[in-house]
């Protein structure tokens, strides 16, 4: 998919120049001024010898100049003409000095981060014809021309460009300039500017309108040359790109003659055998032949349009449905217009004198009375007949064109009102061009003051460059330029625009192959490489997917070379083989081996054009057409063996080329060009070397919907309940996308019937087998633009058909994002979306591609709710509670309704919605935390009307409390807090962080902690006020003793009371990450603890090596770290060290691991705090003589050696009693050796 994006001028701007221009001139004056034209071009070369020289500029045919009689006739000599104020028409011959330059010139491509990872720029250099204009093109570049129109041809791979003085005819594969018209100053003096562009669809013609009411014929002439030809003398490396190895002929523009219009031209639209052209003055519709001639049936005043408001005011003719059909466009008030034309046959009746006349009637379809924000520009989407209408505001409105033109009506909106996720509303001004995909399923707009936006067929954004990091609000509101011209414009163009972008998108294979084993993936196809998501069926947490589960899979470029572009793309339901087809041929890859299957032989390769294909087990079923003979066949090709026609597994032969197909397990579904519907049963050998296909059904789709036609998008069997066989496949319904209406065919007794089901349907998905959930069976997915329909519980009788009642079921779910598959099994819609980020100092604007999921269970939950299915909503729900995210949905379901109902102002009663979602939530065993963060999450302002609902918030604090919920009851403990008086509030966190204490989880506790003293702190910081203001600041006697505050002494005794009983408990890990966290410091606290704690000894102690494995942790910790705790080395006042051996100490010890260290720091606290008895039980743990030797030669200490001695020899902890002799001996050799 490729827009080609060009920047015009302000809109304005090219009003007032095109309004101006339209003066034309007078008969005799266009008569003089033709004269004197051919009689000046007539004495002139109208080639030179150097156009010429180049053989591939050199013109197949000569000039062909229109006799007299065409002439007089196209200048309305005739009554015909006369009557019909038919537009004067002058000949004029095309012998006019006009300079060619047709060399090809290869385009630098300019690196982008786009979508794609490229972004292609073609510089155009009109009038460059030597050094001379180049280095004026360098000094003054606002003299180059702008670039004013870029029209693709409808069925070649060509598009053509222009400017004020050139034609540039352009190449789409490879991008090369082919062609170059630069007009010289005498036929602009003469004929004026050029102004639009028209092709002839098959490519061989197109007309340039200039503003001065002249139509310029050029011919596209093929030559004999290829377009490139590289020779090499050697073995090279050079691989040609998507479609540049195709025998792709050269071509040259060739002007052939000039129209003069007098009534001026606006606009027009080419069709196969002639040209539609709105005129100025007087308006009308005015129909040439692509020879010239004027046909005469074809042409007719805008003032014979009945349904037109003001025909002098209709100027613009946007590109039209098909012959009967067009788009009229007025100007002036901005309405849009359609009118169906009734050809004539051209023959002369009995009583007629001129051939018979076309037959037109329209409709006015958007802003009839004026009142409405005028149009500014109109497209066609012939895929799904659609109109869109840009306005004057950039909002397009898109409006369904059935057959009938007076049944017009509204489908949908697409504007951008914010930029991204700002909350600033943005004004993009005028809509200025609007571009359908050649597919119809994107359209891309364009706004006057810059800027692009692309949307899905029914109005999904999929990018836009309109984001907070592209534009920023001036002061009048208007959107102002932040970087480059191209992405974000400016207020007014200050620069002229010469240059083309070809901005690459990737497409869904759901789109290119709408069958059941690609609904299950989310792959999308670029230019020249596939890009295929891997996670879906293996993250384990699926609504956060991981952006690196992304496969790229290059496409053989031998491939694409010669097949360019991709039209087909087709996955197994395992996501192991992927097989893709170009316009010719095929080739698939395995994703395991990592290996692709091409054909050997390319002439069998480039012998058939695939229609449809898919995969069934290990072999690929194709619809195809053989070039040559033009028959449609079903060719199997089994993925084992080379490809090959030699190989085929089966070939069934069909009377007419299939339009979609889809297979449901050994069941294969073909739609073909006759509307015909056929049904074949898929019959595998026993080797696996053979299959067949069985026909079973077959309908004409016309005799069951009347008038039965246009696009079919895909075609699906609904699976039968239970066992999938030929017999209740027969009998079981099947869907049919036609045009984006969804309908199911099925039978009803001996009959069929449609039941239309979803109406701007992209894409659908049906529910397998192995996707059934209880209470959630038989479901339909239908995904639009804007939101997903869900049909559930779809039931099918035999006799009776399809019950219709699941219609009144359906659910639609909004989402921000283009959905592309369901995960049943883990309630997930799961999509893409487009990032897009522009980087001011690179000055480069960066694309990017997102998987993106949604949670649906809410939405499936609240909408049984609704109906009143209680338990069918708890049986459902009980299949997804093992998912860890499925609290959140309960979550998110419950402060939706509760803010629904909140708004509305709903009493809460017993059937009241949000009583029903509390009663539910409550059936599961996390409703308290549910509940909780549901409250925790809502504005304040609801808690009354919520908690009226669920119940008093005590209870459940306590509940939570009882369960050991620490997390939960904080929740509760702040409503509390909130709702309840002071008095209340502190009495529940004394439990709560008593509680805490007992399931030492100290992190909670210090929440609390933090969470009380700023409570405090900002009570105290009131009473500061109070006093600054002069107020009188009641006395705590005063105070009512209901509402006392929070006693903070009593919860820092609390604190401190604990931190003893861990010391007892001699958890000292504990004790120095509780300190941390509670913001002891240590070494003071056990200063003063150590006269009140009994000596560590005296109790059991549990003496483990901080080596051993079974050394306890603690609760609660998490690896924390004593951060209170001073490493540096201890100065102890009052403990001199008494005299030793210099060789009795070494070098101190690095700790061998983080608790060792922890245990360190500790010793320190203690030796700081003057905590001797614990400083030598800790130093024994850590088995360090040293620090119990520093300890113990201290006055204080001494004493504590035969107690620690005895509890070290009764341990059986290994290294404990040669501790102990150790110490005994070391403090012998300090006492012998004292002075």
């Amino acid at each position: 998919m490729y827009f080609a994006v060009g920047a015009p001028r302000v809109l304005s701007e090219r009003l007032a120049e095109r309004d101006g221009a339209f003066s034309p001139p007078s008969s005799a004056t266009a008569a003089t001024a033709a004269a004197n034209r051919l009689s000046s071009s007539s004495s002139s070369s109208s080639l030179s010898d150097d156009d010429y020289a180049n053989p591939r500029s050199q013109p197949a045919v000569p000039p062909a100049v229109p006799n007299d009689a065409d002439a007089d006739a196209a200048a309305g000599d005739g009554p015909a003409a006369a009557d019909l104020l038919l537009p004067t028409v002058q000949t004029i011959a095309s012998t006019r000095s006009t300079s060619f330059q047709d060399a090809a010139e290869t385009l630098a491509a300019l690196a982008s981060p786009a979508a794609s990872g490229a972004e292609r720029r073609k510089d155009l250099q009109p009038g460059s014809h030597g050094q001379q204009q180049q280095h004026q093109h360098q000094q003054n570049q606002q003299h180059q021309p702008t670039i004013l129109a870029i029209r693709k041809c409808p069925h070649a791979q060509l598009f053509a460009s222009i400017t004020y003085n050139t034609v540039h005819l352009w190449s789409i594969r490879p991008d090369v300039l082919l062609s170059k018209v630069v007009r010289t100053q005498e036929t602009l003096d003469e004929d004026g500017e050029n102004a639009d562009l028209i092709w002839k669809p098959d490519g061989t013609q197109l007309v340039v309108l200039t503003n001065e009411g002249f139509m310029h014929f050029y011919d596209i002439i093929e030559l004999d040359n290829k377009l490139f030809e590289c020779y090499f003398r050697s073995t090279h490396h050079m691989a040609p790109g998507p479609g540049e190895n195709k025998a792709f002929m050269n071509r040259v523009l060739r002007f052939r003659m000039a129209l003069e219009i007098d009534s001026g031209t606006q606009c027009g639209i080419g069709l196969a055998e002639e040209i539609l052209i709105c005129t100025n003055s007087p308006p009308s519709i005015l129909s040439l032949f692509w020879s010239g001639e004027v046909n005469i049936a074809g042409t007719i005043p805008l003032t014979d349009f009945d349904f037109i408001v003001d025909p002098k005011d209709c100027k613009s003719l946007p590109p039209c449905h098909a012959i009967t059909q067009i788009v009229l466009h007025d100007e002036r008030y901005g309405r849009a217009y359609v009118a169906q034309r009734t050809v004539s046959d051209q023959q002369m009746s009995a009583d007629m004198e001129a051939p018979g006349q076309d037959q037109w009637t329209g409709h006015c379809f958007y802003n009839e009375s004026g009142d409405d924000v005028p149009a500014t520009t109109i497209s066609f989407n012939p895929t799904f007949t659609l109109v869109a209408v840009g306005n004057l505001q950039g909002v397009v409105h898109v409006f369904d064109l059935p057959d009938d033109v007076h049944q017009v009506v509204h489908s949908h909106n697409m504007a951008i009102s914010k930029p991204g996720d700002a909350k600033a509303p943005i004004r993009l001004s005028a809509a200025t061009a609007l571009s359908w995909t050649h597919d119809g399923y994107a359209l891309a707009v364009a706004w006057i003051y810059g800027g692009m936006s692309v949307w899905s067929v029914y109005g999904s954004l999929l990018m836009s460059t309109v984001s907070e990091d592209t534009f920023v609000h001036s002061s009048d509101g208007i959107v102002d330029n932040t970087n480059e011209l191209f992405f974000t414009g400016t207020q007014d163009w200050v620069e002229v625009i010469v240059d083309i972008y070809v901005l690459q998108f990737a497409k869904a294979s759901i789109l290119t192959c709408d069958s059941w084993s690609n609904s299950r993936h989310v792959c999308l196809l670029q230019d020249d490489r596939l890009l295929l998501y891997e996670g879906l069926y293996t993250d384990v947490d699926a609504t956060s997917l991981d952006p690196m589960n992304w496969e790229t899979i290059q496409i053989p470029s031998v491939y694409l070379a010669e097949n360019w572009p991709i039209r087909y793309v087709s996955i197994n339901s395992a996501g192991h083989f992927i097989a893709v087809a170009g316009t010719r041929g095929l080739a698939h890859y395995n994703t395991l081996s990592g290996k692709w299957k091409l054909f050997g032989n390319e002439h069998q390769e480039q012998s058939f054009v695939v229609r449809g294909m898919l995969w069934f087990r290990s072999m690929l079923i194709v619809a195809c057409q053989d070039v040559v003979s033009h028959a449609s066949e079903i060719r199997v090709f089994s993925r084992e063996t080379k490809l090959d026609h030699a190989n085929l597994l089966h070939i069934e032969r069909l009377p007419h080329p299939v339009l979609v197909m889809n297979n449901t397990d050994s069941h294969l579904l073909l739609y073909c060009a006759d509307h015909v519907v056929r049904y074949y049963s898929i019959h595998v050998s026993a080797s696996g070397h053979r299959l067949q296909l069985r026909p079973q059904q077959a309908f004409s789709m016309q005799d069951v919907v009347g008038g039965w036609g246009g696009t079919v998008q895909a075609v699906a069997r609904f699976p039968p309940p239970g066992e999938i066989s030929i017999e209740t496949m027969i009998h079981n319904p099947f869907v049919v996308l036609r045009n984006g209406s969804l309908h199911m065919i099925s039978k009803r007794g001996d009959a069929w019937e449609a039941l239309q089901i979803a109406t701007h349907t992209e894409h659908f998905w049906i529910s397998a087998h192995e996707d059934e959930i209880e209470e959630f069976s038989n479901t339909m997915w239908a995904f639009n633009g804007a939101s997903v329909k869900i049909l559930t519980n779809i039931i099918v009788d035999p006799v009776e058909g399809v019950d219709s009642s699941f219609l009144d079921a359906a659910l639609n779910i909004s989402v921000d994002y283009y959905p592309l598959t369901v995960l049943i099994q883990k309630g997930l819609l799961v999509g893409i979306e487009k990032r897009l980020s522009l980087s001011t100092s690179l000055d480069i604007s960066q694309f990017g591609t997102d998987a993106k999921s949604h949670l649906f269970l809410q939405y499936i939950i609240r909408h049984l709710l609704i109906l009143g299915f209680e338990q069918k909503a708890f049986v459902f729900s009980s299949n997804y509670q093992s998912l860890e995210y499925f609290s959140h949905a309960l979550e998110v379901l419950l402060h939706t309704v509760l803010e629904e109902e909140a708004d509305k102002k709903v009493e809460a009663t017993s059937e009241s919605l949000l009583t029903r979602t509390v009663r539910f939530v409550q059936r599961f065993p996390r409703h308290l935390e549910i509940i909780g963060n549901c409250a925790r999450k809502s504005e304040m302002a609801l808690w009354k009307y919520f908690f009226a609902v669920v119940g008093d918030p005590k209870a459940m604090f306590q509940r939570s409390l009882d369960e050991g919920l620490l997390g939960t009851a904080t929740s509760y403990l702040i409503i509390i807090q909130t709702l309840e008086t002071s008095a209340v509030s502190s009495q529940l966190a004394v439990l709560l962080l008593q509680k805490s204490f007992e399931m030492r989880d100290y992190n909670m506790g210090s929440e609390l902690a933090r969470f009380l003293r700023n409570i405090d702190e900002g009570e105290n910081m009131h009473e500061a006020e109070m006093q600054a203001l002069g107020q009188d600041v009641p006395r705590s006697d005063q105070l009512d003793k209901s509402s006392e505050g929070l006693d903070i002494a009593y919860f820092d005794s609390l604190i401190n009371d604990h931190a003893k009983v861990v010391l007892l408990d001699q958890r000292f890990r504990d004790l120095g990450y509780y300190a941390t966290l509670f913001q002891i410091n240590l070494g003071e606290w056990l200063e003063r603890e150590q006269y009140v704690s009994k000596p560590l000894w005296t109790v059991p102690v549990r003496r483990r090596s901080v080596h051993s494995s079974a050394f306890e942790s603690g609760a609660g910790m998490g690896g924390g770290s004593s951060a209170n705790l001073d490493d540096s080395e201890p100065n102890v006042p009052g403990m001199p060290r008494k005299g030793r051996r210099p060789s009795a100490r070494g070098a101190p010890r690095r700790p061998a691991n983080r608790r060792e260290e922890e245990i360190r720091n500790l010793l320190k606290a203690t030796l700081r705090g003057h905590f001797p008895a614990l400083a030598i039980l800790l130093g024994a743990m850590l088995l360090d003589h040293h620090a119990i030797l520093d300890v113990l030669e201290t006055e204080a200490a001494t004493p504590m050696f035969p107690s620690l001695k005895d509890a070290l020899m009764k341990t059986k902890a290994r290294g404990y009693r040669q501790l102990a002799k150790h110490l005994e001996h070391a403090l012998a050799l300090s006492v012998t050796h004292v002075p």
